[in-house]
């Protein structure tokens, strides 16, 4: 279930053409990518090659196998097909992951700030997993500054007075997952969640003066292949055997 403020978390979507440089160096890694920055059209059964002109950079920090930081920051330049301009966006996050036998708990907190029309808009968030044996529950808190204008009136600010204009929403979560079955390698799993929202005055018209969200679904994994499950793994990865810090 993707957090309120994924647009503000994430750099793009969709990328046609990355190239990205890393220096792993004990609990540190230096990271900087170079990569087409813009959104593909609406044809999704061609490429939407451009020119490489969109820059990031990350460090991380992993003091011991259970924590994980990243500070990174990226200037995107045109990524928007309906909204023109560049963007600067910053992200912030901490993890805390530990593991035993078939239970695990997962704890992570995140911050993001996207600099755009002449105006800054924040998000953060903090959630929990815990997972022992077939059952998973989990629980978020977020908020999230979104743009009023375009959500009252279908469209960029016409002003210059309006651009800033922004309010924060706010939503909690807590849901569970139970496993449910195995079959040739594929494993099912049944969940809900309930999402409770606090919105501004300003936006009781289009989101609702009390509104609340619910999801009923049905998870399906596939067999999981060499290497196993994607714990706590990302793009930039350290080789095969890099030791971590006291190990």
């Amino acid at each position: 279930i993707a957090p309120l403020g994924h647009h503000t978390f994430d750099s793009t979507h969709i990328a046609y053409g990355v190239v990205t440089a890393a220096v792993d160096r004990g609990p540190w890694m230096f990271e900087a990518s170079l990569f087409n920055g813009r959104e593909p059209d609406e044809e999704r059964w061609d490429f939407d090659f451009g020119r490489l002109d969109s820059v990031s950079g990350r460090v991380w920090f992993r003091p011991s196998e259970r924590w994980e930081f990243q500070v990174s920051t990226g200037r995107l330049v045109e990524p928007e097909e309906l909204s023109h301009g560049n963007i600067q966006r910053t992200t912030a996050s901490g993890s805390w992951f530990r593991r035993s036998g078939d239970s695990f708990t997962a704890l992570t907190a995140g911050y993001g700030a996207n600099a755009a029309h002449e105006t800054t808009r924040h998000a953060v968030f903090g959630e929990a997993t815990r997972g022992w044996g077939p059952t998973t529950v989990f629980g978020r808190a977020e908020i999230v500054q979104v743009e009023t204008d375009l959500l009252l009136h279908g469209g960029d600010p016409v002003s210059h007075d309006t651009a800033p204009l922004k309010d924060a929403v706010g939503a909690f979560t807590v849901g569970a997952l139970r496993d449910v079955g195995a079959w040739r390698g594929f494993e099912g799993g049944v969940g809900a969640s309930l999402t409770l929202y606090a919105v501004p005055n300003a936006l009781t018209r289009t989101h609702g003066d009390r509104p609340v969200s619910f999801q009923i679904f049905f998870r399906v994994r596939p067999p999981a292949g060499a290497m196993g499950r994607m714990w706590n793994m990302r793009m930039s990865q350290p080789m095969l055997g890099h030791a971590m810090p006291g190990r």
